[in-house]
Order: C-alpha cells, then sequence, then structure tokens
C-alpha cells in the first residue's frame, strides 16, 4: 500500500444497465471469479434481492474501484434467522492496487451497512465471503476488524473446488 492513501473517494450509486456497471466488467482482473461474479452473481442479486453496487472515483474523476452490499440471510445462522449485511462483491482495478483505494471502498461499504442496522433494516453484523488464495484481502478484511467465522474452509464448486472463508465484523456502536 502506497504511504499517502487515497483522498476521500466519491461513491456513486450505479445500476446494472449503467456506463459505469459496463465499464468495469471490463476491467482485467486477475481472478476469473471476479468477472464470473460481477458479470452472473451481481445482477441477481440486484434484481431479485436488495443489492446495490456502487462505483468509486478519486478526486480526479477516475473510476478507481466498485462496491457491493446485500441484506440477505446467507449466514442468517449467525444472527439468529435475522436479515443482515453481506459483501458479495468489492474490488480496485487492477491497474491501481495497491494504492490505498480497497480499504475507502471498504470503509464507505461497512459505513452503508451500519446505516441499514441503525434504520432496523437488517442485523448489526456485516458478512463477507473470501476465497483463501486471496491473502492480500483477506489481510485488509483482518486489519480493518473482520474476524474469521467460518470454522474450515468451504469450497466452491463452481471454482474447482476453490475454497473461501467466512468474515464477519460487528458494525454497531455498542
Amino acid at each position: 500500500m502506497s504511504a499517502n492513501p487515497p483522498s476521500r473517494l466519491n461513491p456513486i450509486l450505479i445500476g446494472l444497465s449503467s456506463q459505469e456497471f459496463q465499464a468495469i466488467c471490463t476491467w482485467p482482473y486477475t481472478d476469473p471469479f471476479v468477472r464470473r461474479l460481477l458479470l452472473n452473481d451481481i445482477p441477481q442479486r440486484v434484481k431479485f434481492g436488495n443489492c446495490r453496487i456502487w462505483v468509486y472515483r478519486d478526486a480526479n474523476g477516475s473510476l478507481v474501484g466498485f462496491g457491493t452490499l446485500d441484506v440477505c440471510c446467507e449466514c442468517s445462522e449467525f444472527t439468529g434467522g435475522k436479515p443482515h449485511p453481506y459483501i458479495p462483491l468489492l474490488a480496485v482495478n487492477p491497474n491501481l492496487m495497491g494504492k490505498g483505494y480497497g480499504t475507502a471502498i471498504l470503509s464507505h461499504l461497512v459505513d452503508e451497512a451500519a446505516l441499514l442496522a441503525l434504520e432496523g433494516k437488517c442485523h448489526d453484523v456485516l458478512f463477507l465471503d473470501v476465497y483463501t488464495t486471496s491473502q492480500a484481502a483477506i489481510g485488509l478484511y483482518k486489519k480493518n476488524g473482520f474476524i474469521e467465522i467460518s470454522a474450515q474452509p468451504i469450497p466452491d464448486p463452481d471454482e474447482g473446488g476453490k475454497t473461501y472463508i467466512i468474515m464477519a465484523k460487528r458494525v454497531s456502536v455498542p
């Protein structure tokens, strides 16, 4: 990560038909699962669930990353059956990684999840899952207060048995 974190990013809520969504779908992701989730999972979550997509622009107006936040019940065994906030996917433009943008995007998504919980729309624990091969992402999440809650890595049949872990963070103020 660079010594100087990025200045405040401008989050912009977008739809599936936006030019920004089309742009992020063309980025050269190093992990194929990012494109698969972006093209297959996220549209389903937006159309049939409560998922929102933000893109983030830097002070110069450049598109530097995106993040998604859903309210769902995928990890409801940890929330007493209540819906909870969940980050299905977030990514930084692969050409801009290591500059602090991931931290800024994650911070915005945590704030949005806290607002949803404060409004009573969901539980106050934010969940995400991350592939065990994504060590940089795991480090980012741990650095920002997420803890691993899955007892063991979980195999993903859509990714040839690649494994992922579930992480969580309480987003409310005690």
